[in-house]
């Protein structure tokens, strides 16, 4: 199985591990990248480098061709192979006619361009041994503004390198209308 879907398939299960948790900034429509991000490099330190000391795993590490930017999350892999991930959440502005979320308005665009972003940054790292990933998830989703989101979508299919996976996940139980969307694409 390739790094970058072993790397999917962790962020996935520890949000699934995490939804109960996650209820709350989605009800609220609110940003949870701080947390997530804090969490995600305890989960790759632990299941993807074996919780090895001697790993090499940075929060907010700078990018070797340009300082004054910071990826996420870096690591070096047990094969010697690097990794810069940045990581996002996309708060949408949809209105899922639900009790379950706050009726706010939040500007999606603004989201949808900071994940352009960070692929650029990745873009400008030219060492082919350099593994560079960018993660996302998208909140709150539900089946009737999927063409919305959809042509959100497009925007980052555009930009993006190759698409790896995404996958729904349903968030409040007895719920089966709203729902976040896990992407993870490889930037080449």
């Amino acid at each position: 199985m390739s790094l970058e879907k072993r790397l999917f398939d962790l962020i996935y299960a520890y949000l699934k591990k995490n939804r109960k948790k996650l209820q709350y900034p989605i009800r609220q429509k609110a940003k949870f990248e701080g947390w997530l991000k804090i969490e995600l490099f305890y989960s790759i330190w632990h299941k993807l480098l074996d919780r090895n000391q001697d790993s090499e795993i940075k929060l907010e590490q700078s990018y070797r061709h340009n300082t004054k930017c910071h990826c996420d999350i870096f690591f070096c892999t047990p094969k010697k192979k690097y990794v810069y991930l940045e990581l996002k959440t996309i708060n949408t502005n949809y209105d899922c006619n639900s009790d379950l979320i706050m009726k706010k308005t939040k500007p999606i665009t603004k989201n949808v361009g900071s994940v352009i972003e960070d692929a650029n940054k990745l873009e400008k790292i030219k060492n082919k041994e350099v593994k560079k990933i960018v993660a996302f998830v998208v909140y709150p989703l539900c089946e009737e503004k999927l063409d919305k989101w959809e042509y959100h979508e497009s925007k980052i299919n555009k930009k993006m390198g190759k698409f790896v996976d995404f996958q729904d996940l349903y968030v409040f139980p007895n719920n089966k209308r709203i729902f976040m969307r896990l992407y993870l694409y490889r930037v080449t």
